[in-house]
């Protein structure tokens, strides 16, 4: 989680407490203890653009406030108040334990004009000068843990990131096998390796006469994330569609299937639809299937 805060002191205050949540709302509460930071937190991380200036680790630290202190080196020579200040990023990394936490919503203060230091006539930092305090607001983001559902699981593990955006977004490619993402995740594929031919086709047609009706094949994972929507249509043009069936989850399908069958020994489910029969009227039909990642 990264977190963007401006900074006109050469130390940068943390503080993590309670949060409590009634008729809707968070409220700021008491400060957590050093062992209850610990339980949380793996670290935070202080950067300037791509330069990593502190690293602040709570174990064994002794408060439940956390003050870094930049190297001198860091800290610019008009770096002082109402001169300058600095666009800094916080990066906090939770431990992988954090999720089975009691602790489920919480908040961290961030005090970003915790001292000042004064300059001497020449302009440069004067070490032996009195330091003034800053006055600007605390800076609070309220955090949320919340359990990964298992397509954020499966998407970190494709992609390092629970972010569907860029390469790890529903409706990427990555692989350039002309399946989006959510189709290779309710399939069980790997979107990062393109599969042979036949083997990436979600939906498969079979057509015997214009007086029988369409078989339709689907292939799916037997479980998947209760989030995602499936939804089987077909059309005579590929401009409007009408929609053959619906399934939320696992749950079930708004016109039910011919038949279902169990392989990979339950892993994975075959699901047989007949479609109507191609209209008089046309020449072709063409079908498809969409998957969607509801709220």
């Amino acid at each position: 989680m990264d977190l963007n805060v401006k900074c006109a002191a050469r130390t940068l205050d943390l503080q993590f407490r309670r949060s409590t949540f009634s008729g809707g709302a968070d409220t700021p509460g008491t400060l957590f203890s050093q062992a209850e930071v610990s339980a949380l937190v793996e670290h935070v991380q202080v950067l300037e653009g791509s330069t990593l200036i502190a690293t602040f680790v709570p174990a064994g630290a002794s408060l439940a406030s956390y003050s870094f202190a930049f190297p001198a080196a860091s800290v610019p020579h008009t770096f002082v108040k109402g001169l300058q200040s600095r666009d800094l990023q916080l990066r906090l990394k939770l431990k992988s334990t954090a999720g089975s936490s009691a602790v489920t919503r919480f908040y961290m203060d961030c005090l970003p004009a915790s001292q000042w230091a004064t300059v001497n006539d020449a302009g440069l930092l004067n070490p032996t000068s009195a330091r003034v305090f800053g006055t600007d607001p605390v800076e609070r983001t309220l955090i949320v843990l919340e359990t990964p559902s298992p397509l954020d699981t499966w998407r970190l593990a494709s992609f390092g990131s629970y972010d569907a955006t860029g390469t790890a977004a529903n409706d990427a490619d990555p692989d350039g096998d002309r399946l989006p993402n959510l189709m290779e995740y309710v399939m069980g594929r790997d979107p990062n390796a393109a599969g042979g031919i036949g083997s990436n086709v979600p939906l498969e047609v079979t057509f015997l006469n214009r007086e029988t009706p369409v078989q339709l094949d689907l292939r799916l994972l037997a479980a998947y994330d209760s989030k995602v929507r499936l939804t089987i249509q077909s059309s005579t043009n590929m401009q409007s569609w009408s929609t053959l069936s619906t399934r939320t989850g696992t749950g079930a399908w708004s016109i039910a299937p011919g038949s279902t069958t169990d392989l990979n020994g339950g892993a994975r489910k075959w699901f047989k639809f007949s479609a109507t029969s191609i209209p008089q009227n046309s020449w072709k039909q063409f079908f498809r299937v969409k998957a969607e990642e509801l709220p």
